[in-house]
């Protein structure tokens, strides 16, 4: 999503005050687990644009990225938030 919006990585490190090497990590997917608070961070940054980047989601980024269908994906949704 990065790349579509035209941000380099340097670029979305000072927007959202983490360091390069989180943000190629995620996107090498090299985490086990994403914290919520990591995408808290960068979500807002590129959200504005989301819809235009992912049109399937059809509505809400979060619930895109964490569909609350049950118990913990709800609190991981709402920890996001």
């Amino acid at each position: 999503m990065r790349k579509r919006l035209n941000f380099t990585i340097e670029d979305l490190s000072k927007k959202s005050g983490m360091s390069h090497n989180v943000i190629a990590r995620l996107e090498r997917n090299e985490t086990r687990k994403t914290n919520p608070w990591v995408l808290g961070r960068i979500l807002p940054l590129l959200s504005e644009r989301f819809k235009e980047t992912f049109p399937e989601a059809q509505g809400d980024p979060y619930d895109f990225l964490i569909p609350p269908i049950s118990l913990g994906s709800w609190l991981k949704n709402c920890r996001l938030r």
